[in-house]
Protein backbone atom coordinates (compact mmCIF):
# COMPACT_ATOMS: atom_id res chain seq x y z
CA UNK A 1 0.00 0.00 0.00
CA UNK A 2 2.76 2.79 0.26
CA UNK A 3 4.55 1.85 -2.40
CA UNK A 4 1.53 2.02 -4.34
CA UNK A 5 0.76 5.49 -2.68
CA UNK A 6 4.28 6.42 -3.38
CA UNK A 7 4.00 5.74 -7.08
CA UNK A 8 0.67 8.01 -7.57
CA UNK A 9 2.47 10.48 -5.56
CA UNK A 10 5.31 10.65 -7.93
CA UNK A 11 3.99 9.59 -10.98
CA UNK A 12 0.42 11.11 -11.26
CA UNK A 13 -0.21 10.05 -15.22
CA UNK A 14 0.29 6.58 -14.17
CA UNK A 15 -1.91 5.63 -11.21
CA UNK A 16 -5.66 6.07 -12.01
CA UNK A 17 -7.15 4.86 -8.98
CA UNK A 18 -5.89 3.55 -5.47
CA UNK A 19 -6.91 0.98 -2.67
CA UNK A 20 -4.92 0.27 0.41
CA UNK A 21 -6.06 -2.48 2.93
CA UNK A 22 -4.11 -2.05 6.02
CA UNK A 23 -1.02 -0.22 4.44
CA UNK A 24 2.05 0.71 6.17
CA UNK A 25 0.80 4.36 5.77
CA UNK A 26 3.83 5.47 7.94
CA UNK A 27 5.88 4.43 5.05
CA UNK A 28 4.11 6.86 2.62
CA UNK A 29 3.51 9.85 5.08
CA UNK A 30 5.84 12.41 3.10
CA UNK A 31 3.88 12.15 0.03
CA UNK A 32 0.47 11.84 1.07
CA UNK A 33 -0.20 15.51 0.18
CA UNK A 34 0.84 14.45 -3.42
CA UNK A 35 -1.07 11.76 -4.45
CA UNK A 36 -3.93 13.03 -6.79
CA UNK A 37 -5.76 9.57 -7.70
CA UNK A 38 -8.66 8.80 -6.52
CA UNK A 39 -8.06 6.68 -2.78
CA UNK A 40 -9.45 4.58 -0.62
CA UNK A 41 -8.09 3.37 2.76
CA UNK A 42 -9.44 0.55 4.21
CA UNK A 43 -8.98 -0.36 7.60
CA UNK A 44 -9.88 -2.38 10.51
CA UNK A 45 -10.98 -1.36 13.99
CA UNK A 46 -8.38 -3.67 15.86
CA UNK A 47 -5.38 -2.19 17.38
CA UNK A 48 -6.66 1.17 17.87
CA UNK A 49 -3.63 3.08 16.87
CA UNK A 50 -3.68 1.87 13.25
CA UNK A 51 -7.34 3.08 12.90
CA UNK A 52 -6.36 6.18 14.09
CA UNK A 53 -3.26 6.32 11.67
CA UNK A 54 -5.44 5.84 8.83
CA UNK A 55 -7.89 8.41 9.97
CA UNK A 56 -4.82 11.16 9.99
CA UNK A 57 -3.31 10.09 6.68
CA UNK A 58 -7.13 11.06 5.38
CA UNK A 59 -6.59 14.25 6.41
CA UNK A 60 -3.41 14.61 4.68
CA UNK A 61 -3.91 13.40 1.20
CA UNK A 62 -5.63 16.19 -0.96
CA UNK A 63 -7.47 14.12 -3.70
CA UNK A 64 -10.98 12.15 -4.28
CA UNK A 65 -10.38 9.87 -0.79
CA UNK A 66 -12.31 7.59 1.47
CA UNK A 67 -11.64 5.64 4.34
CA UNK A 68 -13.45 2.35 5.01
CA UNK A 69 -13.36 0.34 8.10
CA UNK A 70 -14.38 -3.10 8.46
CA UNK A 71 -15.49 -3.34 12.35
CA UNK A 72 -13.66 -6.23 14.51
CA UNK A 73 -10.92 -6.80 11.61
CA UNK A 74 -7.21 -6.81 12.94
CA UNK A 75 -4.27 -6.16 11.02
CA UNK A 76 -4.47 -8.84 9.29
CA UNK A 77 -7.79 -8.94 7.72
CA UNK A 78 -9.11 -12.01 9.74
CA UNK A 79 -12.43 -13.07 10.33
CA UNK A 80 -15.47 -14.36 9.01
CA UNK A 81 -16.51 -12.19 5.92
CA UNK A 82 -13.55 -10.28 5.87
CA UNK A 83 -11.72 -10.45 3.24
CA UNK A 84 -15.36 -10.74 1.13
CA UNK A 85 -16.17 -7.27 2.67
CA UNK A 86 -12.30 -6.00 1.60
CA UNK A 87 -13.10 -7.62 -1.97
CA UNK A 88 -16.14 -6.03 -2.46
CA UNK A 89 -15.08 -2.41 -1.23
CA UNK A 90 -11.98 -2.61 -3.43
CA UNK A 91 -13.86 -3.67 -6.77
CA UNK A 92 -16.30 -0.69 -6.12
CA UNK A 93 -13.89 1.50 -5.51
CA UNK A 94 -11.88 0.86 -8.67
CA UNK A 95 -14.99 0.19 -11.05
CA UNK A 96 -16.24 3.98 -9.69
CA UNK A 97 -12.83 5.36 -10.76
CA UNK A 98 -11.63 3.52 -13.61
CA UNK A 99 -14.98 2.35 -15.39
CA UNK A 100 -16.24 -0.54 -16.40
CA UNK A 101 -14.08 -1.15 -19.05
CA UNK A 102 -11.50 -1.71 -16.10
CA UNK A 103 -9.22 -4.97 -15.81
CA UNK A 104 -7.96 -5.99 -12.59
Amino acid sequence: GAAMLQAAATEPGRVDAVVTRGARLDLAWSCLSSVRAPTLLIAGTEPAQELELHSAALRELHCNKRLEVIPGATREFMGSGVRDTVAELSAWWLQAHLGDGATF
